[in-house]
């Protein structure tokens, strides 16, 4: 009505806030309006409290705004929102409790008494058996303000208590899920209180301004858990956060209605076996007790008992599975698709349990430059962690058991892609290429559990390669791109960023990869012996390979890098001249070659008959590994020829190369590019570099003109002087870095988990490979081992701490969040020393230097 409209004019400019969840508004102290029933407080709520504090009526609205007060009549006010219409009431309401008012601030236990007695409560039988006393209800409403009491318009007086109410979950090692809960409270007297309640923190003003503080409040003071503690071990699930509000008769506070105000939120243990969760009775979920203010609180943890997880953990037993070799994680998995998603059921098939899952699996071909194209996986990145597993297949996603393959066509395009439904009749699906197989296979993550895949497989075409709307997956012109998504896993854990690099494959090699393996093995290996004829001058000779001889197998019980390894030794006298002779006039590149390969063990190890996780062979690591020591090399001697040589190399006489003679037009334009990157090259920004590491002791001075660099007299830039340990790190750190592209070398993890991967799990990334033995096995690369500790730390830095990689920032691989978060985290907290920095982009340049 007009009427109601004129009135929600006037509290639209009125200092007020809507409580989420509430059905009121709550105003300043005597603050009213034309029309509307008096606010009559005792004592403002918490929240109001702290928000009048931040919000002042100007007294020209007050002069405005003349007041008719109504004690009598409470009215109705309809309020309309963008989003709906919904009925507030103003009630006439007194509260009682955490109020700066005088009446509030001085009501003693007597007029207190007076106050339960005048609105008729029964105080008989306060103090029996779990009830509280009247001193108890008093000390909890003036003194400590976990409560208030209003006065309804009926005269009933009331009870309020909001709460946050927290279910803390983690799965023991039955996989059985566990809640925190308090069971018994034992009070001064020596009186024990049943409660069997969650864990909960009462809301005031004094835990903080938001449900966030309000938990990280409860922690620390019930458990004594910092904030950086919070942060390591837990997991705030806040997609679960409820409000709720009822009425209910307290058996501690009889004959006194309670309105509790509850926000139910979930949280996970994230790592049960850290050893600051060991006072919660973790990791083995053990009853323990907590003292506070002289009481004792008994605390316990109980079984979530859902009948589904009941019948899932009989199920699995029942048929000879041990749920206790399934991670958290994956339980969890399991449970949410076969009850909650219905992405996968269990089946008894020939007396066998197994479990069935659909996947709709659609191969999508375009015509590039005239040539068909199929596109395929090159590399998934989950959980930090590179995966090529997936290498060759197409687009595949797992759907439920109901829907039909038509729509989930159009949904993985969107899901997958990015391709909006609308966009997609640019795409037309070959209904008659369609076809249902059925595979058979054991999955990783649910050990003994067979799995049967049903496959939906249908090839798609898209009809017009050049729509703008396909500009995000590579075309017209076939270039590879990379596609993220968020993954929420099931049970504790943070969301997953996932990201997925696609390239487009011409049909023809496609199928000679996939249908003609043998001869397509040949091909590569024509193929490369006519690419080492024509690159031989640019190879060194490789060592002897040593993966297939006999000793390899000699012992049990450890590791190929263990038994590779075993008896070598790094010739540190050699290894030392390599790095202290670097910048010597008089020390050749030829001299360099031989000190670094004859003192350095590691070497060997690139030189494999297999191809690595790379694609390329091992001696193909092993020729970019020595072309890495070669542009350190000339990096460090740019005060020679170390420019000259870094661009156009060196011939088979291990002198400089010169511009070749001749009319071929490939030789002159790579030579004609050569000319232009030293021309271009900022030489003194890549001496500064190495300097920041630490490499070069001194600074030189250079006058740059426009982007050109005009030195100093050669005879000042030579008077620097280099640290030898440093340069030493890097030579060590050069001949280890990529020696676990070998799959046969890749360490299994033991002991105990490390960095999400869990006991038994084989690390397949390179990067992360060779920090975990960097981290839990550093005398097997004796090269490492035999440093300082110092120059230690600063290769550790650079392929442990930083987990930030160059190449996908060079190549647009990967978004900004998933490449700087945790190098962002490590430069913030100071652990990041400038030098190391500086140390990993010199390692960086110079790898980047020998790929080439």
């Amino acid at each position: 009505s007009k009427r109601v409209r004129q009135r929600l004019s006037k509290l639209a400019s009125l200092q007020m806030m809507v409580s989420p969840k509430r059905d009121s508004f709550y105003l300043e102290n005597d603050t009213a309006v034309n029309g509307v029933a008096t606010v009559r407080r005792l004592a403002p709520s918490p929240i109001t409290e702290r928000r009048t504090k931040q919000r002042r009526l100007t007294s020209s609205l007050r002069d405005q705004l003349q007041v008719e007060l109504s004690s009598q009549q409470p009215s109705e006010v309809e309020v309309e929102q963008a989003n709906g219409r919904k009925s507030v009431f103003l009630e006439n309401v007194d509260m009682v409790g955490e109020s700066s008012d005088a009446r509030a601030a001085s009501m003693t236990f007597e007029e207190f008494q007076d106050l339960l007695t005048e609105h008729r409560v029964n105080m008989e039988d306060f103090g029996k058996g779990d009830a509280k006393s009247v001193q108890e209800l008093y000390q909890e409403i003036m003194v400590d303000k976990d409560s208030h009491l209003i006065v309804t318009c009926d005269g009933a007086l009331k009870r309020v208590k909001e709460l946050v109410r927290i279910s803390l979950l983690f799965r023991g090692s039955d996989n059985r899920l566990r809640e925190l809960k308090i069971a018994a409270q034992q009070r001064e007297g020596g009186t024990r209180r049943k409660r069997n309640q969650k864990l909960a923190m009462v809301l005031k003003m004094k835990a903080g301004d938001s449900i966030k503080e309000s938990v990280e409040a409860c922690f620390m003071h019930k458990f004594n858990l910092s904030l950086k503690d919070q942060k390591q071990c837990l997991d705030v699930d806040w997609d679960t956060l409820k409000f709720k509000e009822e009425i209910l008769v307290s058996t501690t506070v009889p004959n006194l209605p309670t309105i509790y105000k509850t926000h139910n939120l979930v949280v996970n243990i994230r790592d049960k076996s850290n050893n600051q969760l060991t006072m919660l009775g973790l990791p083995s979920g053990a009853d323990f007790t907590t003292t506070r203010d002289d009481q004792e609180y008994f605390w316990t943890w109980s079984l979530v008992g859902s009948s589904n997880e009941d019948e899932l953990l009989d199920l699995l037993t029942s048929h000879g599975i041990e749920s206790s070799e399934f991670s958290m994680e994956s339980f969890a998995e399991l449970y949410d698709e076969v009850y909650e998603t219905c992405l996968s059921s269990l089946d008894l098939q020939d007396g066998i349990l197994v479990r069935k899952i659909r996947i709709v699996k659609v191969w999508l071909h375009a015509d590039i430059l005239s040539v068909e194209h199929v596109l395929q996986v090159k590399k998934k990145i989950q959980k930090g962690k590179s995966d090529e597993q997936d290498k060759g297949r197409p687009l595949s996603m797992r759907i439920p058991k109901f829907i039909e393959w038509e729509k989930a066509v159009e949904t993985i395009f969107l899901t997958r892609l990015g391709i909006e439904v609308s966009a997609q009749n640019c795409i037309a699906v070959d209904p008659l290429s369609y076809r249902l197989t059925e595979e058979v296979a054991y999955s990783r993550s649910f050990p003994g559990l067979k799995t049967v895949y049903l496959i939906d497989e249908v090839t798609a075409h898209v009809v017009d390669p050049a729509s703008p709307t396909l500009a995000i997956i590579g075309l017209p012109d076939g270039h590879d791109f990379a596609f993220s998504r968020m993954d929420t896993p099931k049970g504790p854990g943070e969301t997953q960023l996932v990201i997925q690099h696609w390239s487009w494959q011409s049909l023809e090699s496609f199928r000679k990869e996939h249908h003609f393996s043998m001869q397509r093995a040949i091909l590569d290996r024509a193929k490369t012996a006519i690419l080492d004829r024509a690159t031989s001058k640019r190879r060194v000779t490789a060592p002897e390979p040593e993966l297939g001889t006999s000793k390899c197998f000699g012992s049990t019980g450890s590791t190929m890098l263990e038994r590779l390894m075993k008896g070598k030794k790094t010739d540190w006298t050699r290894a030392r001249r390599a790095a202290s002779r670097i910048r010597d006039k008089n020390y050749t590149c030829r001299e360099f070659f031989e000190d670094v390969t004859a003192a350095f063990p590691e070497l060997t190890l690139y030189v494999d008959t297999e191809e690595t996780s790379s694609g390329r062979t091992g001696d193909d690591e092993y020729q970019r590994t020595i072309g890495a020591m070669f542009a350190f090399y000339w990096l460090m001697r740019l005060h020679l020829d170390g420019s000259q040589c870094f661009c156009y190399g060196l011939g088979q006489d291990w002198n400089l190369k010169r511009r070749p003679g001749g009319h071929c037009r490939e030789d002159s334009a790579e030579w004609e590019g050569r000319e232009a990157f030293h021309g271009e090259a900022d030489w003194e920004a890549i001496r500064l570099l190495t300097v920041n590491a630490g490499l070069l002791l001194e600074e030189g001075t250079c006058t740059p003109k426009a982007s050109r660099v005009s030195w100093l007299p050669r005879s000042e830039v030579s008077s620097q002087s280099h640290d030898e340990e440093r340069t030493l790190a890097m030579l060590a750190l050069t001949s280890i870095h990529d020696i676990m592209k070998s799959a046969k070398l890749l360490p299994t993890v033991s002991k105990k988990p490390w960095r999400g991967f869990q006991v038994g799990e084989i690390i397949h990334d390179h990067d992360l490979a060779l920090a975990y033995v960097l981290e839990r096995q550093p005398k097997l690369l004796p090269s490492y081992a035999g440093l300082p500790k110092e120059q230690q730390a600063s290769i550790l830095f650079s392929q442990s701490k930083m987990e930030y990689n160059m190449g996908w920032l060079v190549q647009a691989e990967a978004p900004p969040g998933a490449l700087f978060r945790k190098f962002r985290n490590v430069v913030i907290s100071g652990e990041a020393a400038p030098k190391d920095v500086a140390f990993y982009f010199v390692h960086w340049f110079t790898d980047l230097a020998g790929a080439e």
